[in-house]
């Protein structure tokens, strides 16, 4: 008889109580095949009093969940870290909690990869962008980025903070203040001889930036967090993000003139995305991983 393996559950949120209960609620309702059994379900969660207040009710009536609490506001990789420590099972999930989860399968789904192929250490989830009513530049340039994610994870697999499970074995302190958790646990996964996989069966639904504010405050954040990765590991960050292809894909995505002016002007506003990012001198005494959030992009 194959033996079960057990799962813990990391949610992790700041300042979103409602999107936080949804998606402990989603988790409590998970089918689990034969083998597998969630062993427990873990909200971290940094100084937010209300989050802390509701979450411990809904502890109290469902053992399943716990929360683990910090009262000051320490950023996500030092929440990875809380976790880690806490969490017991065989397979680690990272879940953000401004997804939408609608699949009771999802951690089934997930986690296959990890349960079938013995080489398998990391596996990352499908992040869908909800459809806006605004259909504007953000939005248009928004949803092609992660179609492009979608089509390059299902060739070199690109681990999504929004969800990704990794073994127990393979878990590794995250540096403090490190913005890309999820590329840097890739890193050493697959540094320590496993393998990386990709589920385009696993999705969350995830709200995209609804105006170009939001949308350059999101992608500055995740080019300073390669910066930081390529700093940290002595190397390039490993990024799938290829420009050239990238680009030829936005243009292959438009249909109407509309869609091809937003393809031109989404690669411009890429290009200088990525050259503010370059340029900009990092204040070494700020925590940048702090970052102030999209307020679009939350439920």
């Amino acid at each position: 008889m194959a033996k079960k393996m057990t799962i813990s559950i990391g949610v992790f949120g700041y300042l979103e109580v409602n999107s936080i209960l949804n998606v402990l609620l989603a988790m409590t309702g998970q089918r689990m095949v034969e083998r597998l059994i969630v062993k427990e379900i873990i909200a971290v969660v940094d100084a937010d009093p209300e989050s802390k207040k509701q979450i411990s009710a809904l502890a109290g009536i469902n053992p399943q969940i716990k929360l683990n609490y910090s009262p000051k506001r320490v950023g996500k990789s030092a929440a990875i870290n809380r976790y880690f420590k806490e969490a017991t099972g065989d397979i680690l999930v990272m879940c953000d909690a401004d997804n939408i989860i609608d699949d009771e399968n999802l951690i089934s789904k997930l986690v296959e990869p990890l349960v079938k192929k013995p080489n398998i250490g990391v596996v990352g989830g499908h992040p869908v962008p909800l459809k806006n009513k605004k259909n504007n530049l953000a939005t248009f340039a928004g949803e092609n980025l992660w179609a492009i994610h979608h089509q390059i994870a299902q060739v070199d697999p690109k681990i999504s903070g929004n969800l990704y499970a990794i073994r127990s074995k393979n878990k590794t302190e995250t540096p403090f203040g490190i913005i890309c958790d999820d590329t840097y646990l890739q890193y050493f996964v697959e540094k320590s001889g496993f393998q990386k996989a990709y589920q385009p069966a696993a999705q969350v639904m995830v709200k995209i930036p609804d105006n170009l504010f939001d949308y350059a405050r999101q992608r500055i954040r995740i080019y300073f967090g390669y910066r930081q990765l390529k700093k940290i590991l002595q190397q390039s960050a490993p990024s799938t993000t290829k420009v050239f292809w990238t680009m030829k894909m936005i243009f292959s995505r438009a249909r109407t003139i509309r869609e091809y002016v937003f393809a031109v002007l989404t690669i411009f506003l890429e290009g200088s995305i990525r050259l503010y990012s370059a340029l900009y001198p990092i204040n070494k005494k700020k925590q940048i991983n702090l970052w102030p959030m999209a307020k679009s992009t939350k439920f």
